[in-house]
């Protein structure tokens, strides 16, 4: 993460040509981007602080650097993307999301002992297995 003179983050995010290795930022307005998921010609950036453990919201950058965000109201603590459906998960649940509209497709409980806590997502295909 980019931080600014007094330790703030920036909200850039570095883009690496795997060819040329030339490096371009990507900007966006919000704080704390995490993890990068790319969809049809956009990128889902989620926006959570693992220290503090907060961040509810993700958002969508169409390749013109237009944004939008979506506040998903839950913890962001570990996602995935597989196919057409976003997955949160965090110490009290997991959450499919239809994509491109993060439409709440469903949820399960989580409840974990103390002291643990979710660290993240495993995608499995049923076909790849």
């Amino acid at each position: 993460m980019n931080l600014d003179e007094k330790g703030h983050p920036t909200g850039k995010i570095i883009k690496i040509n795997e060819e040329t290795y030339a490096i371009e930022e990507i900007g966006t307005s919000y704080i704390w981007p995490h993890a990068i998921y790319r969809y049809d010609d956009k990128l889902i950036v989620t926006h959570h602080d693992p220290v503090a453990a907060e961040g509810s919201e993700v958002s969508v950058i169409d390749p013109d650097g237009k944004e939008k965000m979506i506040d998903l109201k839950v913890p962001l603590e570990a996602t995935a993307m597989m196919g057409d459906r976003f997955i949160v998960a965090n110490s009290k649940g997991v959450y499919q999301y239809e994509l491109p509209s993060f439409k709440l497709l469903n949820s399960y409980p989580l409840q974990l002992e103390d002291g643990f806590y979710l660290t993240n997502i495993l995608p499995v295909n049923e076909l790849d297995r």
